[in-house]
């Protein structure tokens, strides 16, 4: 057969099915149209063209965005907390030294000496350094400041008797009449020139023998004892006046003499003469407040009094 043949017979066979399909009746079924069915196995859809198909290619992924700048948030400062106060404290202990012995009091203060006359704080001062004073302190470099109370006084023989309660005095001397050989005294006290806290040493005559029969004055040095030195003046007042060739306390500085105030002396020489309460009168006050130790006389050597005068002697402040 032809090859032209084929699709012709193909072609007329296909009608005629066709024909013969839509008068076909089935029984007691509905008519069914075929006929879209058949139409669209005899012209099938085309096919699209593949070659006029456009392949784009992927697009180019974008690029990551660059980070942002990493900006340090400000710091805020906080607010101090305030702290609590800490909780009151005892005073410190005062220190050693003027500061310590002049802290805090205020008010108006002047200065003398003193000494201890017994091994349990007891001392001898002169009592127009402690006249109406609101608060009495003592010191020496051999103990610390301390608060010292009134016990006993004695304005017409100028005698004050000092207590220190539990202190264990660094040294004390004994109080006894001079002895017959007795001219060269030893003199401590705290003149304006004086360190804080220790004394000036001086050296005096005894000069009770110098006066004639007819002066008018207490000539006793048991009682009033009188002496010469140019050094002595104010802030010696209160301190010891020892007989070193036994070491006794004989006599305490009261002060100097104003000539026109004593005109009885005249044709004396009172230049740089001194004078002050004797053994007597410091061993009365003592006794009649029950004070007896350190009233025994005591031999020793010259170096050993003086040490021991170092020891006993303080400063004595007073606050009005």
């Amino acid at each position: 057969m032809n090859a032209w043949m084929a699709p012709a017979i193909g072609t007329a066979l296909g009608l005629s099915l066709a024909a013969a399909a839509a008068a076909l009746v089935l029984p007691d079924k509905p008519a069914i149209d075929i006929a879209p069915l058949v139409q669209r196995w005899l012209h099938p859809a085309p096919k699209p063209d593949v070659a006029k198909v456009a392949v784009l290619p992927a697009p180019a992924p974008l690029p990551a965005p660059p980070p942002a700048p990493v900006v340090a948030a400000p710091r805020v400062q906080a607010p101090p907390v305030p702290r609590p106060a800490p909780p009151p404290t005892a005073e410190p202990d005062p220190p050693f030294g003027i500061e310590g012995l002049l802290r805090p009091p205020p008010g108006t203060w002047y200065t003398g000496t003193g000494f201890f006359v017994t091994s349990r704080g007891t001392l001898l001062t002169a009592e127009h350094v402690v006249r109406g004073c609101a608060q009495v302190r003592v010191m020496s470099p051999f103990m610390r400041p301390e608060n010292a109370r009134i016990i006993a006084t004695d304005a017409r023989n100028d005698v004050a008797v000092l207590e220190i309660p539990h202190l264990s005095s660094p040294g004390w001397l004994a109080i006894a009449p001079p002895s017959r050989d007795a001219s060269r005294l030893l003199v401590l006290g705290f003149p304006h020139n004086a360190l804080p806290d220790t004394p000036n040493e001086t050296w005096a005559r005894m000069t009770n023998a110098s006066f004639g029969p007819n002066t008018r004055v207490q000539t006793d040095p048991t009682k009033l004892l009188w002496f010469r030195s140019t050094v002595v003046t104010h802030g010696y007042s209160g301190g010891p006046v020892v007989d070193v060739a036994t070491g006794r306390a004989v006599g305490m500085v009261f002060g100097g003499i104003d000539t026109q105030k004593m005109p009885f002396l005249e044709g004396q020489e009172t230049a740089g003469l001194k004078l002050g309460p004797g053994a007597v009168p410091m061993l009365a006050l003592l006794s009649h407040w029950a004070v007896r130790e350190g009233v025994v006389p005591v031999v020793m050597g010259v170096e050993s009094a003086l040490e021991l005068t170092r020891k006993a002697t303080v400063r004595v402040v007073c606050t009005k």
